[in-house]
C-alpha cells in the first residue's frame, strides 16, 4: 500500500470516528433536554412529526385561524433551517458512504499482526522501544494485547456499521423534519382556507372551473411523468433538478393564487346548497386538486434530497423507476351506482365492489370488543335514501370526512356488515400502493413519501370536498394523520 493511499485510509477512519463522537454527543443532549419547551417548540432537530398536532388541535378547536397561519409560516422557516443543517451534514455522509468500498479494499490487503510470521519477534522490538521511550509497561502490555488480536475484517465491519448507522439516522431525520414541515405547509394551507371569506360568491367562474383544474393537474402530471422518465433513464441530475424546480414553484404558486380562493368559492355556494351533486363534485375536485399540489410539494423535497444524499435512497428511486411499467396509478375504481339505485336492488350488489357518492349526514365513531376495536360508519345522502359505509380501525372524521362534507366512496357492498352491527352497509376499501407501486409510478411514489404526506390519509379508497371550521378540512392536522404514522395498524390493508 503506497504512503498516499494510507494517508486516506487514517484520514477516512479518523473522520468516521469523529462524526461518531459528534452524533453520540448529539444524542446524549437530546436525550437530556428533549422534555425541555423552546417557545412551544422542541430544542433539537430529531423532532416527531406527531409532537405538532398537539398545537395544531389547541388552535384548531379554538378556531384561532390568524395564530394557526403565523405559527405554521414560523415553523415552516424553523423546519427549512434545520434542514439546511441536515444537508450540511450529508456532505460528508454522504462522502463516506460512497468512498466506503475504496476502504474495503484497504482492508482487504491488510494483514492481521499476529498472523505475521515474525510476529513474535516484532512484538519484543514494539515493546523495548516502547519502554526506552519511557512508556508504562501496563499501558504497552494492553496496547501489545489488543494487537495480538486485532482482527482487519473485524475493524472493517465495525467502521461499515457507523458508517451505515450514520446514513440511515440522518435520513430518517430528514424524514421526522420534512414530515414536521409538509404538516406546517398544510397547517398554512387550511389556515388560508378558512381566512379567506367571500362575502359574495361569484357562481359566473363555475362554467370554467372544471377545465381550469384539468388544467392544474395537467401539468402536474406532465412533469411527474417527465421525472419518471428522466429517472428511468438515469438523465442528469441537473436535468431533473430543474425538472423538480418547475414543479414545486408552479404548485406554491398555484395554491395561493388559484386554489385556495377556488376553494372558498365553492363552500360558500354550498353552504346554500350542500346536497347540489355538481356542486358537490366541484368541490371534489378543488380539494384534490390542494392535496396533490402538498403531494408535488413533497414528492420535489424527497427526490431532491434523494439526489443529494445518493447511495441506496437514490437507487430505491431509480430502481422503482425502471421496474415501472406505467406512471399513472394502477387503482381502478369500481363501477359507481346512485345511492337510490342501490338501496332499491341490494342483492343484485351483494358482494360487489362500487362507487357511491353523496352528502355525509353523521359520523360516528364506536368501540367493540374486548380490545376495544374502532369501528367508523357514516351515514351519506343521496337524492332520497341514506346509506351506511363502514370502515375498521381507522376514524373516518380524522382525514376530513365530517357532516356536510360532499364524498366519493369505493367498497364492498354488503348486506349484512359486521361493521355495521348486521345492518346493510358499504365496507370502504383501501388503497394498496406498495401491491401497485410495482407497476405504477405514481403509486410507487405515493407510497415513498406517505411518511411526510399522504393525499388520502389512511390509504382510503376516497375523496371528500374540505369543509371549513374546527371539524372539517384541518382534522387531519389535529389528530396527527397528514401522514402515514410510524405506529399505524397495518390491519385493514392490502
Amino acid at each position: 500500500m503506497d504512503t498516499s493511499f494510507a494517508k486516506w485510509v487514517h484520514q477516512y477512519i479518523h473522520v468516521v470516528f469523529q462524526h461518531a463522537q459528534k452524533e453520540l454527543r448529539y444524542h446524549k443532549e437530546y436525550q437530556k433536554d428533549q422534555s425541555k419547551q423552546l417557545k412551544g417548540r422542541r430544542l433539537w432537530g430529531r423532532l416527531s412529526k406527531f409532537e405538532n398536532h398537539v398545537s395544531y388541535m389547541k388552535q384548531i378547536n379554538s378556531e384561532s385561524w390568524s395564530s394557526l397561519h403565523s405559527n405554521a409560516k414560523e415553523e415552516i422557516s424553523d423546519h427549512l433551517h434545520a434542514l439546511g443543517e441536515l444537508s450540511a451534514k450529508q456532505v460528508t455522509v454522504t462522502e463516506l458512504y460512497n468512498d466506503f468500498p475504496d476502504l474495503r479494499f484497504a482492508f482487504g490487503k491488510a494483514v492481521a499482526p499476529s498472523s505475521r510470521p515474525n510476529w513474535t519477534q516484532e512484538r519484543q522490538r514494539i515493546y523495548q522501544l516502547a519502554e526506552e521511550k519511557g512508556l508504562d509497561k501496563e499501558k504497552i502490555e494492553t496496547g501489545l494485547k489488543y494487537l495480538d488480536t486485532y482482527d482487519p475484517k473485524k475493524e472493517l465491519k465495525n467502521i461499515e456499521g457507523i458508517v451505515v448507522n450514520m446514513y440511515e439516522r440522518l435520513h430518517l431525520d430528514w424524514l421526522r423534519r420534512t414530515g414536521a414541515l409538509m404538516g406546517s405547509r398544510f397547517a398554512e394551507l387550511v389556515a388560508s382556507f378558512n381566512l379567506v371569506s367571500t362575502p359574495t360568491p361569484d357562481s359566473s367562474l363555475l362554467p370554467s372551473l372544471p377545465a381550469e383544474i384539468s388544467k392544474k393537474l395537467t401539468i402536474i402530471n406532465q412533469v411527474e411523468t417527465e421525472i419518471w422518465l428522466s429517472l428511468k433513464s438515469k438523465e442528469g441530475k441537473t436535468i431533473l433538478q430543474e425538472k423538480i424546480r418547475l414543479l414545486k414553484e408552479q404548485t406554491e404558486e398555484d395554491i395561493h393564487s388559484f386554489t385556495i380562493p377556488r376553494l372558498d368559492l365553492i363552500a360558500s355556494l354550498r353552504k346554500e346548497n350542500p346536497q347540489d351533486p355538481s356542486l358537490g363534485n366541484l368541490a371534489i375536485e378543488i380539494a384534490d386538486l390542494a392535496r396533490r399540489q402538498l403531494q408535488a410539494q413533497a414528492l420535489a423535497d424527497t427526490l431532491n434530497w434523494a439526489l443529494d444524499l445518493e447511495g441506496k435512497v437514490l437507487k430505491e428511486w431509480i430502481k422503482a423507476a425502471q421496474a415501472a411499467t406505467c406512471y399513472e396509478t394502477k387503482y381502478q375504481w369500481p363501477q359507481p351506482v346512485p345511492i337510490d339505485t342501490l338501496l332499491a336492488s341490494p342483492q343484485r350488489y351483494e358482494g360487489q365492489d362500487v362507487v357511491i357518492e353523496g352528502l355525509v349526514k353523521e359520523v360516528k365513531i364506536e368501540h367493540k370488543g374486548k380490545e376495544r376495536k374502532v369501528i367508523s360508519t357514516a351515514l351519506v345522502a343521496g337524492d332520497t335514501s341514506n346509506i351506511t359505509v363502514s370502515l375498521p380501525f381507522i376514524k373516518l372524521d380524522s382525514g376530513g370526512l365530517v357532516p356536510g362534507a360532499w364524498c366519493r366512496l369505493a367498497g364492498t357492498w354488503k348486506g349484512s356488515s359486521k361493521d355495521a352491527l348486521g345492518e346493510p352497509a358499504l365496507e370502504i376499501d383501501r388503497i394498496p400502493y406498495t401491491k401497485l407501486g410495482k407497476e405504477s409510478f405514481r403509486d410507487w411514489l405515493t407510497n415513498q413519501i406517505a411518511p411526510i404526506f399522504l393525499r388520502i390519509p389512511h390509504e382510503i379508497a376516497g375523496t371528500w370536498s374540505w369543509q371549513k371550521g374546527s371539524n372539517g378540512a384541518a382534522n387531519p392536522l389535529k389528530y396527527g394523520v397528514w401522514c402515514r404514522h410510524e405506529r399505524s395498524s397495518k390491519r385493514g390493508r392490502r
